[in-house]
């Protein structure tokens, strides 16, 4: 997996979550979640919609992976997104702990 693979967390799990037009809405009302000023934040994807953003923080010897989803995620796409959460969080830091929370939509 590339550094650039890792960057971006992305979650392809089918899900029914909402119909396609308003995912779409969703999507193109979100720079302002998505970007503040010129800096663009890390985002991830579901069923190839943009579904939030994330951050890793490090403190000590733990790093916390913080995921901000847009709307409420399925528990498949929960599980999904933790299990890559891990996976991302093994290759970017060397901390001995991991964290990894979900904030409320």
């Amino acid at each position: 997996m590339s550094c650039r693979e890792a960057a971006d967390i992305r979650v392809r799990v089918r899900s029914a979550s909402a119909p396609r037009a308003s995912r779409t809405a969703r999507v193109r009302g979100s720079k302002g979640r998505t970007w503040t000023g010129n800096q663009a934040h890390r985002t991830f994807l579901a069923d190839g919609f943009l579904a939030g953003i994330w951050e890793l923080t490090e403190s000590g010897d733990t790093a916390t992976l913080t995921v901000r989803p847009f709307d409420p995620l399925t528990r498949a796409v929960r599980d999904a997104l933790g299990a890559e959460a891990e996976r991302t969080l093994t290759l970017m830091s060397a901390a001995s702990r991991h964290d990894i929370r979900f904030a409320d939509a």
